[in-house]
C-alpha cells in the first residue's frame, strides 16, 4: 500500500511539473531548420552554458517548448522621422512625426505582458500622451501604418 501510495506521489510530482515551466518573454526571437539543423533564438534569455570546441562557441539559454515571440523591425518609411520624448517619463509622453503623412498611423501603448492600454489614431506632428493614469514600470509604444504593419517600438520607462 505504501508503495502504491509513493508511486502515485512520484507520478503526479514529476507529471505536474511540466505545469509550472518557465516562460522567456522576449523582445525579439525566430526559429529556422534545415534539412540536418535546427535553431531557435529569443533576445534576453539568461545565459547557462557555453561550450566551445576552439572554432565554434555556443552559448545556450533556458529553451522553452512553448515559445513564442513577438518582434517589430522598424519599417523604412523614406521621409518619416519618429521621436519620442521625455523618456523615461513621469505625467506626459510627447511623439513627434517631423515628416509623413500622419493619416497613415496610429499608436498602441501596451504593457509588457502584452496587453494594449490605448489605442489612437496619430491626427497632430505633436501627439501628448498622459501618462498620470499608469502604473511605474515599463511599457512599449508602438506606431503602426494603417494597413496594420509595425512601423517602430519605443520602450517606455514611466517613473
Amino acid at each position: 500500500m505504501k508503495l502504491l501510495f509513493g508511486s502515485i506521489a512520484v507520478y503526479l510530482t514529476v507529471g505536474l511539473s511540466g505545469l509550472n515551466a518557465q516562460e522567456v518573454i522576449s523582445s525579439a526571437g525566430t526559429q529556422a531548420a534545415g534539412t540536418t539543423v535546427s535553431l531557435a533564438w529569443t533576445v534576453g534569455e539568461p545565459v547557462i552554458g557555453t561550450v566551445s570546441n576552439g572554432s565554434y562557441t555556443l552559448t545556450q539559454g533556458f529553451h522553452q517548448p512553448r515559445i513564442s515571440s513577438s518582434a517589430v523591425d522598424d519599417a523604412v518609411i523614406p521621409g518619416l522621422s519618429l521621436d519620442v520624448y521625455p523618456n523615461p517619463s513621469t505625467d506626459e509622453l510627447n511623439l513627434r512625426i517631423n515628416e509623413g503623412d500622419l493619416s497613415q498611423f496610429q499608436y498602441s501603448l501596451i504593457t509588457l505582458e502584452g496587453k494594449t492600454l490605448l489605442l489612437k489614431k496619430i491626427s497632430k506632428n505633436l501627439t501628448r500622451i498622459d501618462m498620470n493614469t499608469y502604473a511605474a514600470g515599463s511599457y512599449l509604444l508602438k506606431i503602426i501604418a494603417k494597413n496594420g504593419k509595425p512601423v517602430k517600438a519605443f520602450k517606455i520607462v514611466k517613473q
